[in-house]
């Protein structure tokens, strides 16, 4: 809705569209977009974008607590089945 408000003519969405278009850091962070200047096009590049990222965030954390019950519970066949000595330099 905010898109629309703002960039009310084809010409203010035409020059939206180009300033992100040349931006790398948001093209890096995001994606480089297909169609900004249509309000579609432009929600579906941002909306996308967040949603990687905030999946991936999600993942991470999953993972992390999914490995780490195994510790708790008293599994260690993952963590010996691996090198166990230290090594020591001298």
């Amino acid at each position: 809705m905010g898109y629309g408000k703002l960039y009310n003519t084809q010409a203010a969405r035409d020059k939206f569209a180009t300033t992100f278009a040349n931006n790398a850091g948001i093209n890096a962070l995001l994606g480089r977009p297909h169609d900004p200047s249509s309000i579609t096009g432009y929600t579906a590049w941002n909306t996308v974008g967040v949603v990687t990222i905030v999946l991936s965030i999600w993942a991470l954390l999953l993972a992390t607590k999914t490995f780490r019950g195994n510790e708790d519970y008293g599994r260690t066949e993952i963590l010996l089945t691996g090198q166990t000595t230290q090594n020591v330099l001298l």
